[in-house]
């Protein structure tokens, strides 16, 4: 009989092995950079900046000396570091100026104690008594060009108002301002001498403006009126 070939089974495929997929490597977003903001400057609590000197207010000048400018037999000189009624002067200012004073405004200053003002000495014309040409003095209560100074704070440039109602403008209790006579020469102390010759250094031209006597109780009533008012004003 034929001899049967044997029957060859199927050689088994490989088994294959799920291949693992590699984990993905987290993608990193990048960090955004902080933005700073600018602090803001900080707003001047109450009292720190100076009660608003106005027309009709006391003052005393304080020199660079650390005396007190006063009258005396009619003279301007700066001796006593206490300033009394001597040292007291009424800081007037014409309409419609009067009210709160700004650097430019044209003041008198007016002596409490003789209720004289004070002068800066011209030359056109003679005088009784006479007195030198720039001479500062307190001799008559006149109102005229002689005695008209225009005020100006320190670091303003200009003896014109530039900025009417300009908060920086306005001159207040403690600032350092000149006076500028009709000459055009600041009033300036030298020797503990008031004058206006000019030429003299700037520091002996200021002088600290100080509310005094019976003024710091009525600018301390008017500082308080003002803060009522603003508190019932409406906030926009």
């Amino acid at each position: 009989s034929p001899t049967q070939q044997p029957t060859l089974a199927p050689t088994p495929g490989p088994t294959l092995v799920p291949t693992q997929m590699p984990t993905p490597a987290p993608t990193l977003m990048p960090t955004s950079t902080p933005i700073l903001q600018p602090t803001p400057a900080p707003t001047p609590a109450l009292g720190m900046l100076g009660t608003v000197i106005q027309s009709g207010d006391a003052i005393c000048l304080r020199a660079y000396t650390g005396k007190y400018v006063g009258v005396r037999a009619g003279q301007v000189e700066a001796l006593v570091t206490s300033p009394g009624d001597a040292q007291r002067f009424v800081l007037e200012a014409p309409r419609p100026t009067a009210g709160d004073i700004h650097s430019g405004d044209i003041v008198f200053l007016r002596a409490s104690s003789t209720g004289s003002r004070i002068t800066v000495q011209g030359s056109s014309h003679a005088t009784v008594p006479a007195a030198i040409p720039d001479s500062v003095h307190a001799y008559w209560d006149h109102m005229g060009s002689w005695e008209a100074l225009v005020v100006r704070k320190a670091g303003s440039s200009s003896s014109v108002k530039a900025e009417e109602d300009s908060s920086a403008m306005v001159v207040r209790d403690g600032d350092e301002v000149k006076f500028i006579g009709h000459t055009g020469n600041p009033l300036a102390v030298e020797d503990d001498v008031v004058s206006a010759h000019g030429g003299l250094p700037d520091g002996q031209q200021s002088f600290a403006i100080e509310l005094c006597g019976d003024a710091v109780a009525l600018a301390s009533r008017r500082r308080r009126r003002r803060v009522r008012q603003a508190a019932l004003e409406p906030v926009m």
